[in-house]
């Protein structure tokens, strides 16, 4: 256990005092606009529905229910817009759904979407169709088949998408597999920005970081619209292509690091800039704290008798070596404020 200890404590020598080193460096990733499936985003959109019928539906078809309007929009081209009649009301058992695919304004022309049941629930309708995101670029480029998911809940209507961009990213001689999700589910991959610093990501880059061929949402998603850390650089979005076929990363080295909780940190992930509260109440921060020294990150819990049984061991290690610049940063993943831990 204490040889295994030595070797990552030297790692983090390494790269708390090599960290000032990165020079500033461009990164693109590139992407492909072919359906990928199953980057879905993490919260279903809501369609706006209302009584009122929009000036471009020309055409419509013989409702049974009381039809309710929307409008999805997709892509950054002026006629960008998908028309969505539900036909529905109180207590009907099977509503129908009309999308204009097309774009045409005529909905007599799309067939209704079929409305399924999925096993095991009962209030929610689900449907699938294939619309097109119409994107400000002449030609063929301009037009993106995107697949969205409808959802139908008595008289609301949900949406999520079924597109996704996938490709890969590469960052200091490692290529990462990555795919963009637009949390808005309008194909506009460029409105990344934020007007407000407590908003929630309207773009979301996920990187395969541990390298197993899945993207885990909570742990591998970061907002484009701040900096971010991927393999041992901080990244700041520089552009980012409307219909999601490249994205331009730029590496700042030390600069404008992203600070997180050191409870956020995970095993065979990047070592990261954080902040954390010492049991006294001192905020530290690793790495800035401890630039030229020896860091051990030790995270244990009072739940993991394994993660406590070495605690004396660590106190011998550090008494014999704190003098050599070797420090312990030990993290309780239990509430906070129990107490000092060593």
């Amino acid at each position: 256990m204490i040889r295994r200890w030595i070797v990552t404590l030297c790692l983090f020598g390494v790269l708390a005092s090599a960290g000032a080193a990165h020079a500033d460096q461009v990164y693109i990733g590139n992407l492909d606009t072919a359906e990928t499936g199953g980057i879905h985003a993490p919260i279903s959109a809501k369609v706006a529905l209302s009584s009122e019928k929009p000036k471009g539906i020309t055409k419509e078809p013989i409702y049974r229910y009381k039809p309710l309007y929307g409008v999805l929009k997709m892509g950054d081209a002026k006629e960008n817009e998908i028309f969505v009649v539900l036909d529905s009301g109180d207590n009907v058992p099977r509503p129908s759904l009309f999308v204009d695919v097309n774009a045409n304004g005529d909905l007599t022309d799309d067939p209704p979407i079929k409305l399924t049941l999925p096993e095991g629930e009962k209030d929610r309708l689900v449907g699938t169709v294939s619309v097109t995101a119409r994107y400000n670029i002449a030609g063929r480029g301009g037009k993106v088949s995107s697949a969205i998911t409808f959802s139908v809940y008595g008289k609301d209507l949900n949406v999520n998408r079924e597109y996704g961009r996938a490709g890969t990213l590469p960052i200091g001689g490692k290529t990462y597999k990555i795919a963009l999700i637009d949390t808005g589910i309008n194909s506009r991959f460029d409105d990344y920005k934020h007007e407000k610093e407590d908003e929630e990501p309207k773009v979301l880059l996920l990187v395969d970081r541990n390298n197993d061929g899945k993207f885990d949402i909570l742990h591998e998603a970061y907002d484009l619209g701040k900096p971010f850390r991927v393999g041992g650089q901080t990244l700041n979005t520089v552009n980012v292509d409307p219909r999601g076929m490249k994205v331009t990363l730029r590496g700042t080295g030390t600069k404008a690091r992203p600070k997180v909780k050191a409870e956020e940190l995970q095993e065979d992930g990047d070592v990261i800039e954080f902040e954390t509260a010492t049991t006294t109440g001192e905020i530290i921060s690793f790495p800035d704290d401890y630039a030229g020294k020896f860091v051990l990150l030790h995270f244990w819990s009072m739940a993991d008798q394994n993660s406590l049984v070495d605690l004396a061991a660590l106190k011998e290690v550090y008494r014999r070596a704190h003098s050599r610049g070797f420090e312990i940063i030990s993290v309780s993943l239990d509430t906070m404020n129990q107490g000092q831990a060593l």
